[in-house]
């Protein structure tokens, strides 16, 4: 009986998890994205900063007042920021070919390298 080679140790910090997929996800926005965020945080806290008032003189609590800002913050902070993948990135980057792309292209199939 030949004992099995054991499997090599790969390290846990080298295996991709959900948590990098979501951090893929949810990291950046492009600038259009960053436009769209920044007008839905101004109008919106703009919106509730006289909601707020309003409700807060109505009922003579200044309390109300403090209670729906802090809502309307943090109901924004999950809205805009993060960039949520389908609302802040339709406009990717097209980056430029580094130097090294230029002169040397892989051909797609064989992974040979052409000179150009």
């Amino acid at each position: 009986m030949a004992a099995e080679a054991p499997a090599p140790f790969v390290h846990p910090s080298t295996k991709e998890g959900w948590t990098d997929n979501l951090y893929r996800y949810v990291n950046e926005m492009d600038f259009e994205g960053q436009q769209l965020a920044d007008k839905i945080v101004s109008r919106s806290m703009n919106l509730c900063a006289v909601i707020a008032f309003i409700v807060g003189y109505i009922n003579q609590k200044f309390s109300y007042t403090v209670y729906i800002m802090l809502a309307c913050m943090f109901t924004l902070m999950v809205v805009a920021g993060p960039g949520w993948g389908a609302l802040y990135k339709k406009r990717p980057l097209k980056w430029r070919k580094t130097e090294i792309e230029k002169k040397y292209q892989v051909v797609a199939g064989n992974n040979e390298k052409k000179h150009k």
